[in-house]
């Protein structure tokens, strides 16, 4: 009996997302490597959300490496670092260190050097590596890794423009960096064209129908609590995200069908904001 009562509100509360304007997709389709949730955006700030996939030259310590991603500008000057993993072998990062002079931002992801190569999303907030937000221009994003202890490692420099409109780059693949993907996000504000679904919040599923991965982009004017959680079409919960407190900006819950290891069908995005609620159908083919 319960099971039904839960089907039948699914049913009586669901509104089918298509692709409305103001939804984006953040990224190539990607299994690991990729946090399950990304928030990028306030009210008039900027965000870098960048996706690359390293692959192994067969250096001495292969598939181990060191790794660096980070920002310079349009004078070739160091702007940030956004992810170093390398511990104690930062000076094998011959590149960075020229930039950075070997020193990482607190702010940097940071770690031990990597064992295998994989997929990195990091994100850029708009900031220099002492928190204050530069200037609009011409900005170069930066990959390095390291698999010796020689010099001559793969690099890529990716050039974008930090302004005032949304920017997607997507360079070829070469034969160390492949999957690559930069988007820049920029908002003046909230309300200009969105419609709102829960209250002041615009919320959108996209892509849908989807074969891979799926963004569920709940945008809030407020700081709020959100919870998203993933039911069959016979009510069974498939996937729960964390519940949490979210500050006002764009937050993207990514889910792949293919981590909860569910069939194609039909599927349901219960989305909860502040005890308030709004389901979405969304298919999986």
């Amino acid at each position: 009996m319960k099971r039904n009562l839960l089907i039948l509100a699914l049913f009586a509360f669901t509104a089918f997302a298509g692709n409305p304007s103001f939804c984006k997709s953040v990224g190539p389709n990607n299994q690991s490597g990729r946090p399950e949730v990304i928030s990028l955006l306030t009210a008039g700030d900027t965000t870098v959300l960048f996706t690359v996939k390293t692959v192994s030259y067969g250096g001495a310590y292969a598939p181990r490496h060191v790794l660096a991603i980070w920002i310079t500008n349009s004078s070739d000057q160091y702007v940030t670092s956004l992810k170093v993993r390398a511990s104690n072998y930062k000076s094998k990062l011959f590149k960075w260190n020229t930039y950075s002079g070997g020193v990482v931002p607190a702010d940097a992801v940071s770690g031990a050097s990597l064992t295998a190569h994989t997929t990195h999303t990091v994100k850029w907030n708009g900031k220099n590596k002492s928190g204050y937000v530069v200037p609009d221009g011409d900005y170069n994003l930066w990959v390095e890794f390291n698999e010796t202890n020689t010099s001559g490692n793969p690099t890529i420099s990716i050039p974008f423009t930090k302004g005032t409109a949304n920017q997607h780059v997507t360079p070829a693949n070469t034969t160390y960096f492949q999957n690559i993907d930069l988007q820049y996000f920029y908002t003046a504000g909230y309300g200009a064209g969105i419609s709102s679904l829960i209250g002041n919040t615009s919320v959108c599923v996209t892509p849908n129908p989807t074969a891979d991965e799926t963004n569920i982009q709940v945008e809030l004017t407020n700081k709020a609590s959100v919870q998203v959680s993933i039911y069959s079409i016979s009510g069974k919960l498939i996937h729960r995200f964390n519940k949490s407190e979210y500050e006002a900006g764009k937050h993207y819950f990514i889910w792949n069908p293919k981590s909860s290891d569910v069939a194609g069908g039909t599927y349901f995005v219960h989305v909860n904001v502040d005890q308030k609620n709004q389901i979405f159908k969304l298919i999986v083919k």
